[in-house]
């Protein structure tokens, strides 16, 4: 695999990051994940408007956000793939010479460290049934900006592990009574033909790419505060992002869970939405 890294398209094996960097000492970095599909970047302003955003409020500065295409193409050639995941991470960077961190402020004109990698994934238009998954409740341990796609993800890496500890794929996180988001996908519900996903300012979460294309797409889910109960009550719950797409949950706290658990097949509005989510993508492709 060849990556990016602060300028240079290397072998993964060769890439070298200090270990006074102030992503690897204190997770003072952002990171993005996109998809590409037959080459095209899926979602790309949304990305780099979100990666913009995430730089500016954490004060990471030394990167130009315009970068992001270019580069991610230049990963896609040299790795010789078209349907690909690829990751991006800017942490604040390591002091110049390398020695320490000796406090929370960076110090000034510190460079950021820049890291890209791709590799391949399936072609959406090889997803036609929704991946089943087991889900566990987890409360939100996370911090409150959770609209900053901060790489500090050790709240969600708790709850996923211990999901795992429990028999499950991963977790749905709640707090104060209302749904989020599970550790790496926003949540939608079906209950009686309506549809509902946890609006961005009920609770801490992330604005996803992919839920954003879903919801152009789909106009009828309403965005709005849902709580833990309705959550528990509803006809089918789906995961969606960048890599997962769209998902249905089979079983919650290791119960079999409506129509899924019952079946062992997604439930029809999962299986709908996520034709209608190909659909979105491949039009973003063919635009």
């Amino acid at each position: 695999m060849i990556v990016y890294l602060n300028g240079h398209y290397l072998p993964a094996a060769e890439a070298r990051v200090s270990v006074f960097d102030r992503g690897f000492l204190l997770g003072d970095a952002i990171y993005d994940g996109l998809r590409a599909e037959r080459g095209h970047i899926i979602g790309l302003e949304r990305h780099i408007q979100r990666t913009t955003l995430g730089l500016d409020q954490t004060h990471i500065a030394g990167f130009d956000t315009a970068l992001i295409e270019p580069i991610t193409s230049e990963l896609l050639k040299r790795n010789d793939c078209t349907n690909a995941f690829i990751y991006w991470q800017i942490s604040r960077g390591s002091p110049k010479p390398h020695h320490p961190v000796r406090g929370r402020t960076a110090e000034p004109d510190i460079e950021p460290t820049v890291f890209a990698y791709a590799e391949p994934i399936p072609s959406v238009q090889t997803l036609t049934t929704p991946k089943l998954l087991r889900i566990r409740l987890a409360d939100d341990l996370r911090w409150s900006m959770g609209h900053i796609k901060a790489a500090s993800l050790i709240g969600g890496v708790i709850a996923a592990t211990e999901a795992r500890e429990h028999g499950a794929d991963d977790a749905i996180l709640h707090r104060d009574g209302l749904i989020s988001e599970a550790t790496a996908t926003n949540v939608i519900i079906a209950k009686d033909g309506r549809l509902a996903t946890p609006d961005l300012q009920s609770t801490s979460i992330l604005e996803g790419v992919t839920r954003a294309l879903l919801l152009e797409a789909e106009p009828t889910i309403e965005q709005r505060p849902i709580s833990l109960e309705e959550l528990k009550h509803a006809d089918e719950i789906m995961l969606l992002g960048t890599r997962t797409m769209l998902a249905a949950v089979s079983h919650l706290e290791g119960e079999p869970f409506a129509i899924a658990g019952q079946t062992g097949t997604p439930g029809p509005i999962a299986t709908k939405l996520l034709a209608s989510l190909v659909a979105a993508i491949l039009r973003d492709v063919d635009s």
